[in-house]
């Protein structure tokens, strides 16, 4: 009897697996019914990454912190299976069956690796606030910073590395203030550029003769051409313990939050991505020279025309300058400028327009 059972939960498997599915339970404690329900969709699909990805690593990691946003994205089908008040713990139990599709995941994949692509895979620096201390460097500074490095690069982001910032910095001499972070990010050659802010609690030994720490963490991420705020994320450990040290404590807990933080934060990014692929990314042109309305009304209505320049270009005249603030389908300020140029081509009236200067998605130019 054993084995006819084995042999049909074999054959099970095998049909679930050649459909791409894994049925798995999850377990979700809340203290409501829908935040259970949630913790219980979050530990299935945790669930059943282990089992789809045990042969691949990389992309079960990858995985893992874009669950916590979007655990429904991942399941097929589900059922709740108990829905209680767990007096022991005085919060609300929920046990589900799901199916976890391996196709949907991979689609979500997919999905972040063609973002990236039609962005010209984008750079991104990492920078700690405690990089402009007087104070020393904490300790677990650069394991956060490493550990958010790590899981951008497993989304297939391209990062700057610790040893690049630092000599960066020493060739740019003593900076403070988040001017300089702009400053190191231009530098840099990167397209966003993420602070990060930490507070280390370190709780000693407590009664369960374990080290506790709680770690808190806050990453801001900017577009580097016009710091202009992509995103905010801010997450806590709660507390970790280990038996073995405080130190050991403090690790886990560093990493367990610098790794959650970092997804969502690429998450962040990606959404302002697939938002500006899809209406254009913000640019700002400066011409001076210019006093006649009309011959900037011209130049404007040349770039409304022109392919690749989307939606409305706003024009406004200022002491020096007339100042031209628009969108433009690719993030590369050097495509950017030769669409200018190529928009006015036979127009003998900007002849005299000659590019001055170009600091990211602001561009300068002379009429002369």
């Amino acid at each position: 009897m054993f084995l006819r059972l084995s042999l049909i939960s074999l054959v099970f498997c095998s049909l679930v697996f050649s459909q791409n599915l894994v049925t798995v339970k999850g377990v979700g404690y809340g203290k409501t019914e829908s935040m259970a329900l949630e913790d219980a969709r979050r530990n299935a699909v945790l669930e059943g990454l282990e089992i789809l990805y045990e042969d691949n690593v990389q992309q079960k990691e990858i995985i893992k912190g874009k669950v916590t946003d979007r655990p429904t994205a991942y399941i097929k089908n589900e059922s709740v299976i108990k829905s209680e008040f767990d007096e022991d713990v005085e919060k609300f139990k929920v046990v589900i069956s799901a199916d976890i599709s391996r196709s949907l995941i991979q689609q979500d994949l997919q999905g972040i690796d063609k973002t990236l692509e039609r962005a010209n895979r984008p750079k991104v620096l990492v920078l700690s606030t405690y990089y402009f201390s007087e104070k020393i460097l904490p300790r677990y500074t650069g394991i956060a910073v490493n550990t958010i490095n790590e899981v951008l690069g497993k989304l297939g982001f391209t990062y700057v590395s610790q040893d690049a910032v630092f000599n960066i910095m020493q060739q740019m001499g003593s900076y403070s203030g988040a001017q300089s972070f702009q400053d190191i990010a231009m530098k840099s050659n990167t397209t966003y550029y993420i602070s990060v802010d930490i507070k280390m609690d370190e709780k000693g030994l407590g009664s369960n003769n374990s080290w506790n720490s709680n770690v808190n963490i806050q990453l801001e991420a900017f577009d580097t051409e016009n710091a202009t705020g992509v995103g905010t994320v801010v997450e806590s450990s709660g507390n970790v313990g280990s038996v073995v040290n405080q130190n050991e404590a403090s690790l886990l807990a560093i990493k367990e939050v610098s790794e959650k933080a970092a997804h969502k934060i690429a998450e962040q990014i990606l959404m302002n991505l697939e938002r500006n692929l899809s209406t254009g990314f913000d640019y700002e042109i400066r011409i001076f020279g210019i006093d006649d309305y009309m011959v900037a009304r011209e130049f404007k209505d040349a770039l409304t025309k022109y392919e690749g320049f989307t939606g409305s270009i706003r024009m406004s005249k200022m002491d020096d300058y007339y100042r031209f603030e628009m969108k433009y389908k690719s993030s590369r300020p050097d495509e950017f400028v030769d669409s200018v140029f190529d928009a006015l081509t036979g127009k003998t009236l900007f002849r005299r327009l000659n590019l001055r200067s170009s600091t990211g998605k602001l561009i300068n130019f002379d009429y002369k």
